[in-house]
């Protein structure tokens, strides 16, 4: 849409030949007009900041016009930069191959995999930065997953390692192990220590995107090169100190793009109590290493000030160890004549996260669902209702930041069953009451979704 905007705006008046030049003129006569009649500067600068403004628009194209939609039409349809149309023929190749040996080990569950990512990065320059060809980048790993129950399978324990390899980064090796205990009849305890490896994205690697607010570039060292980063280069955060304060700001020091890991704690119960209420209850805790973020730089600020052309969005690792936390509690009880209730809640946080780096956690602290529920009314009716509801939360991307507010639907279901063509039917929705939310910052505003549906055979 910026790139549209700005190109729609240039067609009637590029702004260095015609706009920028008709804007100046006309500020500056009207402006000495206003001082030789008497007015203040201050004055002066209102009525000479409008009247230039309306002589440059002049011709503005004005939306509803044929003129104004056949140039949109025609700028929507070609690519970057010349448009605001994305050219991604981005391929991607998947292989992956698992073999279980239970026909030939009996003693314990050994299971291997592998598995290959082949991106073939094909965007012609409008995302990535591929404007001389094609980039190609694979990512390869495999995995040995041991299971074995012990003491007639009261406890279970799982030890798991996989190794990962990208084009771009160095492979690795995370462990893993579970262990499930069963402590009576239906009652279980879990416990983990899983660790994982997570490679930067195509885009954290290779974009390179101008926006309207900055240019969008990989992490790799040849972007930080290519711009001339590693000189009189500040993030965000230094410069705004130094407009608080006055301290001059320290020059952004890049380090070593590397791929994000994280080791996770967990602990859970998940039990049936006297045959009616199912209690699922778990806590997490997680410590991430080089987390991946987006870091906010400006080029020469200091001589050339800020604007769309030195800011660049570049993904970086935080130096800080990012934690994350959270625990959730789920309840299904069974009522008389087969109504069932339930509910669940999710808590969720993160903290010692950079404030130089935005995180993306883009995920809600707390989060609830409650729900009612019949499958078999007077024999061949059912229904089930469900309240959703999630808190206010700092949304972050690339593209925009803000807080996306907290929202509650209702869905619903009832269903007939048909016995005699052996067909059920179904009637719904998602959001019944059509109550417009926004479930991230820069999303459209979701409504109701209704529909009706016959299964067969089921």
């Amino acid at each position: 849409m910026v790139a549209v905007a700005t190109l729609l705006n240039e067609v009637y008046a590029p702004t260095a030949t015609v706009w920028g030049p008709n804007y100046i003129n006309a500020y500056a006569q009207t402006f000495g007009s206003a001082i030789g009649l008497g007015e203040t500067p201050s004055q002066a600068y209102v009525i000479a900041s409008a009247d230039a403004r309306a002589y440059a628009d002049a011709h503005r194209l004005q939306p509803g016009t044929a003129a104004f939609n056949n140039t949109l039409n025609s700028l929507k349809q070609q690519a970057i930069p010349y448009g605001g149309k994305f050219n991604d023929q981005t391929n991607l190749y998947v292989g992956e191959a698992m073999y279980n040996f239970s026909d030939l080990i009996k003693w314990a569950d050994l299971t291997v995999g592998a598995d290959t990512r082949e991106f073939i990065l094909n965007s012609h320059g409008t995302i990535f930065s591929d404007t001389a060809g094609t980039i190609p980048i694979n990512e390869s790993g495999g995995f040995a997953q041991l299971q074995k129950g012990f003491l007639n399978n009261i406890v279970k324990m799982t030890l798991a390692v996989r190794y990962d390899k990208n084009s771009n980064f160095a492979g690795r090796f995370t462990p893993r192990a579970t262990a499930v205990f069963r402590i009576a009849p239906d009652n279980f305890i879990r416990a983990s220590y899983q660790t994982a490896y997570r490679f930067p994205s195509t885009q954290n690697q290779y974009i390179n995107l101008q926006t309207g607010s900055a240019r969008l570039i990989g992490g790799l060292p040849q972007f930080i090169d290519a711009y001339g980063l590693r000189t009189d280069t500040y993030d965000t955060a230094s410069l705004g100190n130094y407009m608080r304060t006055g301290v001059p700001p320290t020059q952004y020091q890049f380090k070593e793009f590397k791929p994000e890991t994280v080791a996770s704690w967990e602990l859970g119960y998940k039990g049936l109590i006297a045959k009616k209420l199912l209690i699922d209850i778990y806590g997490f805790y997680a410590q991430y290493s080089n987390f991946i973020g987006l870091t906010v730089l400006v080029k020469d600020p200091l001589t050339q000030g800020q604007n769309p052309t030195n800011t660049f969005g570049i993904y970086t690792n935080s130096s800080n160890k990012v934690n994350t936390v959270g625990a959730g509690l789920g309840l299904d009880y069974s009522l008389p004549m087969g109504f069932i209730a339930s509910g669940n809640i999710a808590y969720n946080d993160i903290s010692n996260n950079d404030v130089s780096v935005l995180t993306q956690f883009n995920t809600p602290k707390i989060k609830f669902n409650l729900s009612l529920a019949n499958h078999a009314i007077a024999k061949y009716y059912g229904f089930n209702f469900t309240y959703r509801w999630q808190e206010s939360y700092i949304y972050e991307s690339s593209f925009v930041s803000g807080t996306t507010p907290a929202f509650g639907t209702l869905d619903g279901q009832i269903s007939r069953k048909i016995p005699k063509i052996n067909c059920q039917i179904k009637v719904g929705a998602t959001n019944l009451l059509n109550k417009y939310y926004v479930d991230a910052i820069g999303n459209a505003r979701i409504g109701g979704l209704y529909y009706i549906s016959v299964g067969y055979n089921l």
